[in-house]
């Protein structure tokens, strides 16, 4: 699964007025992705809440599951991106954190019809 997060920096700071529901939705799915990445990273007992959020009900086979997760982030040097990069950043540190343990499926031998 492939999920594009582009575009999803906070609205208000280009636009003022952008209190849309698309703009809700998304904080809302980040914030949900970010409470998983946690507690996922914390090793806590607790599932993650993947029932919360459309993206992380798509994302529930690659959150902590037998997959590899690979997260790929962009950060901006200029400093009226300080916040935003910073954010990203603690978010990322959150993500590498969580441990997956992967295991193979090894497949079973062919049946001998022969007897």
């Amino acid at each position: 699964t492939m999920v594009d997060l582009a575009g999803t920096e906070d609205l208000r700071k280009h636009n003022p007025r952008a209190e849309s529901t698309d703009a809700v939705a998304a904080n809302k799915s980040l914030s949900v992705l970010r409470i998983a990445f946690e507690r996922l990273a914390q090793g806590e007992d607790l599932a993650p809440p993947v029932r919360e959020s459309v993206l992380t009900k798509v994302l529930v086979n690659s959150l902590g599951g037998n997959s590899r997760t690979l997260v790929i982030t962009h950060v901006s040097p200029h400093a009226a991106c300080y916040q935003e990069s910073y954010n990203t950043l603690r978010f990322a540190d959150t993500v590498k954190n969580v441990l997956s343990h992967v295991t193979f499926a090894t497949p079973s031998p062919p049946c001998d019809d022969s007897a």
